[in-house]
């Protein structure tokens, strides 16, 4: 494919123009794919051209018959280039969100109208070429795009160039395709972090029997004493005529954390920050403890769960970062 001028300003604004980013379906249709010889295709021309010089010269009819024969298969090859990537529909949906530092995964479909597979297929991503499997007809076909996360944020796919040279190398047909998918790459979070403030801290105490219903771990059973809550007696070894006896728990879990960017106030790599505060979210849902989240730029309310926890990693990994044009 050709890239070499494609970082000229003046081609970069004609692309954007061509090929914006589209957030549906991409359909390749005839004024959206170019073709040029390639490398083996100009040298293919050139033969045919010293040979019908050749024929012209010597007045051979057999050479005559054979340049056009030649050259009736290289204009073939030109038409089966171009229609390799002629009518081909390309869908994709956003990845799900990554740790900085992994591999963002990207699902995209490819589908095509014709009887006949679609063979050779690459795509370009930066410079980085990666070979498609054989494109089945009338078979919707996945593949996972991998997308480098080093940093935290939005990841959004770039620009891509779609190639093929098949079937016989002497022309490449490529066209450039844009979808709009991004995903969050949360920070990458600390190996370990401190204990987070909790309503221990606050003098508020630990979660107990009563009140911790769903956040401590079961521990056994003992005697019933007077007083115990209804809903912690074990009514089935009651059943089973073993007595009257109470479920314990384990208290020893804070009932609400506070994540809050002050506890950390000593550290001078925001970056740090964050990811100590993201493996304190990670233990905090973990253990199915309810949490909330206090940032220099807003506040996240005390709740548990995984939504939960997706929101305060999608707060840590926007931080500090400029809003997008246009949101």
């Amino acid at each position: 494919m050709r890239t070499a001028a494609l970082n000229h300003p003046w081609v970069l604004r004609w692309m954007n123009r061509r090929h914006p980013a589209v957030a549906g379906p991409i359909q390749l249709s005839r004024n959206r794919i170019y073709i040029l010889p390639t490398r083996q295709g100009w040298g293919y021309v050139l033969l045919l051209t010293l040979m019908l010089l050749a024929a012209l010269n010597y007045g051979n009819s057999l050479l005559f018959i054979l340049c056009f024969w030649m050259g009736g298969v290289g204009f073939l090859a030109m038409h089966h280039t171009h229609r390799n990537l002629l009518g081909l529909e390309i869908t994709g949906q956003a990845a799900a969100p990554v740790f900085a530092g992994a591999t963002a995964r990207f699902p995209l479909r490819f589908t095509h109208p014709d009887a006949a597979p679609r063979y050779g297929l690459c795509l370009q991503l930066n410079t980085q070429v990666l070979k498609l499997p054989t494109l089945p007809a009338g078979i919707e076909t996945p593949y996972a795009l991998p997308l480098d996360a080093p940093h935290r944020g939005l990841l959004a796919v770039p620009r891509l160039g779609l190639s093929t040279t098949y079937p016989l190398g002497l022309f490449e047909a490529w066209t450039w395709i844009h979808p709009a998918l991004e995903t969050v790459v949360y920070p990458a979070p600390a190996e370990h972090a401190p204990m987070a403030l909790s309503d221990l801290a606050q003098g508020v105490g630990m979660v107990t029997a009563a009140d911790g219903e769903g956040f401590e771990d079961y521990r056994g059973l003992r005697d019933y004493r007077p007083g115990d809550g209804l809903r912690h007696i074990a009514w089935w070894s009651l059943a089973r005529e073993r007595g009257l006896l109470t479920k314990q728990f384990d208290t020893t879990h804070p009932s609400r954390w506070q994540l809050n960017w002050a506890q950390f106030a000593a550290e001078s790599d925001q970056e740090r920050i964050l990811a100590l505060l993201c493996r304190q979210v990670l233990n905090a849902h973990a253990l199915g403890a309810p949490f909330s989240l206090e940032l220099p730029d807003g506040h996240l309310t005390q709740d548990h769960g995984e939504h939960h926890r997706d929101e305060a990693l999608r707060r840590l990994a926007l931080f500090g970062l400029p809003p997008r044009a246009g949101a």
